[in-house]
């Protein structure tokens, strides 16, 4: 054999070195799935770590403490917001007992009220102008609180005291009316009712005003038999009628409270009258 021949021999491929490997048909199977996302071979209950009592204890501490903060948060918020609520009522209450210290429009005594001498003749203070005061300022803030919150009884309460201080009965029977049914005997509401039946009881000169509001006077006593207010207003009311004898009862029980102050002055001063008047 020639060395061409020998070359064209040596140029044909080896079928055992070239030959292409034929695919299996059959797809190599996936690895079994690990939930931990790690691609290994081995059990996936190897990677992972066992659950430490330790960090369960802190996760779990963690989690109270995060709950018991918020509740504190929540309280101190509902905390703040009940004082300031309570101060701005107290505000408005002080609002009003000033000006019914200031100006006093009747004979009976308004609950929170220093004393003041009544003048003689008509009590009414005309002269006075409402829209300047700071009471004209309170009532603006109630209404518009009212309009909110139309059912709040004591915004109603403070609203028929200032019905009251203007000599506007009928306006806080009307308000009194609608809260007695969830207190019928709540001394201070009975005690307020009073003391509007005898303003329009005196405006009206309407005698069954005049006993309802003694009526009222009389329900409060049984509750609080020694309040020197609806003692006093009581004594008044029996005056107005000419039950001396029930008036001076019900002076003669405020003065032996002991109280050295105006309206007990003044309680000795009536009774004095009422027993130098007696036939």
């Amino acid at each position: 054999m020639s060395q061409q021949e020998e070359h064209h021999g040596n140029d044909q491929p080896d079928a055992m070195t070239h030959a292409p490997i034929p695919e299996s048909t059959h797809s190599a199977e996936p690895p079994p799935a690990d939930n931990t996302g790690v691609e290994t071979s081995e059990p996936a209950s190897l990677h992972r770590s066992p659950k430490s009592p330790l960090r369960t204890i802190v996760r779990t501490s963690a989690y109270t403490t995060l709950a018991m903060a918020s509740l504190v948060v929540a309280f101190l918020a509902y905390a703040i917001a009940t004082d300031f609520d309570l101060r701005f009522e107290g505000e408005r209450e002080r609002a009003i007992r000033e000006y019914a210290s200031a100006h006093r429009a009747t004979e009976l005594r308004f609950p929170g009220a220093s004393h003041q001498a009544i003048r003689s003749g008509d009590t009414r203070n005309t002269d006075f102008d409402f829209s300047s005061s700071e009471l004209s300022f309170v009532e603006q803030d109630i209404d518009a609180d009212l309009e909110r919150n139309p059912g709040n009884d004591q915004l109603l309460t403070l609203r028929a005291q200032i019905h009251l201080l203007r000599l506007q009965p009928a306006a806080a029977i009307d308000i009194l009316d609608r809260l007695r049914p969830f207190s019928p005997k709540d001394p201070t509401l009975l005690g307020w009712l009073g003391y509007a039946h005898y303003l329009r009881g005196r405006s009206e000169r309407e005698p069954r005003d005049m006993l309802r509001a003694i009526d009222f006077f009389e329900s409060a006593l049984t509750v609080d038999g020694q309040n020197p207010v609806l003692l006093f207003n009581a004594a008044v009311a029996y005056q107005r009628i000419g039950n001396r004898t029930a008036a001076e009862r019900c002076f003669s029980a405020l003065v032996a409270l002991g109280k050295r102050d105006g309206w007990t002055r003044e309680a000795e001063v009536r009774r004095m009258e009422l027993t130098k008047d007696k036939p």
